[in-house]
């Protein structure tokens, strides 16, 4: 599994655009957690503008933390952003109809969708 090795070394050049990162193998003297958010900052970092970023949050439960944090901090800019919320049925993926249908009932369709 590769991970960032170096999070927090990310440049930027003078007119503002990110420059290199070192990735590397995950090194042995992480604990789990500090796996996870390894890999998660990767995530974000690598396929963040890809539209799979959502995704990953739902997976992972964080949606609400996540989305609630960025309303926090656009809604001191834009106060448009003051009466926002995350549904309680985004927090969640649907199961694919053919899913279900393939496993005879063995997995049943989250109850918010």
């Amino acid at each position: 599994m590769e991970v960032m090795d170096n999070a927090g070394n990310v440049t930027s050049t003078t007119d503002g655009a990110v420059g290199t990162y070192r990735i590397g193998l995950c090194p042995n003297s992480l604990s789990e957690s500090e796996a996870w958010v390894a890999l998660r900052r990767e995530r974000s970092l690598e396929r963040g503008m890809e539209g799979h970023r959502f995704v990953d949050l739902a997976r992972w439960g964080m949606v609400k933390d996540e989305v609630d944090a960025y309303y926090a901090h656009e809604k001191t800019v834009l106060p448009k952003f003051d009466k926002c919320n995350v549904a309680k049925d985004y927090y969640c993926m649907p199961i694919p109809a053919n899913e279900i249908t393939t496993l005879e009932g063995v997995l049943v369709q989250n109850e918010d969708w």
